[in-house]
């Protein structure tokens, strides 16, 4: 158990480090693939009030949700700057002022507020009757399901409202320049 344990943190990483090196060929970026990975603390963050609010155990089943939820919880974050990114182009805002890149940024989130709400409504609703499951087999599923509900339910709301902010700091500091 302790092996599978130690096993399962090193896919956890590695799952990270292989969806980061993905983003970075497919944005051409080293800053905006980071501003993407942002949204798996976010994750973790709901998964530990959901694992403390159902009063579950973390065990193999959290540890795959959680590498599960690694490369879920992403997808929102990469529409969204997707979405910046096609936007800042087409209008434009590659060079443009303060209140430019503003009015990208939020034509954007306001854009993409439907899918990501969709997307992550589907996963939840489509969890929901594995993480009350109360047979034999649910001593794995449960907690899987459990983590992962309770990583999108949080990190999608904290999506929408930090990685707009993180993209303006990154912005700022010169790290993002098309």
């Amino acid at each position: 158990m302790i092996r599978n344990e130690v096993e399962l943190r090193l896919a956890l990483i590695l799952s990270l480090v292989l969806v980061y090196m993905i983003l970075a060929g497919l944005f051409e970026s080293f800053a905006q693939p980071l501003i993407i990975l942002g949204t798996v603390p976010l994750a973790f963050i709901g998964t530990v009030m959901a694992l403390r609010w159902t009063d579950t155990a973390v065990g193999m089943g959290v540890f795959i949700g959680a590498i599960m939820l690694g490369g879920i919880v992403v997808n929102n974050a990469i529409v969204l700057i997707d979405r910046i990114n096609f936007l800042r182009h087409k209008l434009g805002f590659d060079y443009g002022s303060r209140a430019q890149e503003r009015q990208a940024i939020l034509e954007a989130s306001l854009d993409r507020l439907r899918p990501i709400m969709m997307t992550s409504l589907t996963t939840i609703l489509g969890l929901i009757p594995m993480a009350l499951d109360k047979s034999e087999s649910s001593k794995l599923w449960s907690p899987l399901a459990i983590t992962v509900i309770g990583g999108m339910s949080i990190s999608t709301f904290l999506t929408l409202f930090l990685i707009p902010c993180v993209y303006l700091v990154f912005k700022d500091l010169r790290l993002i320049r098309k």
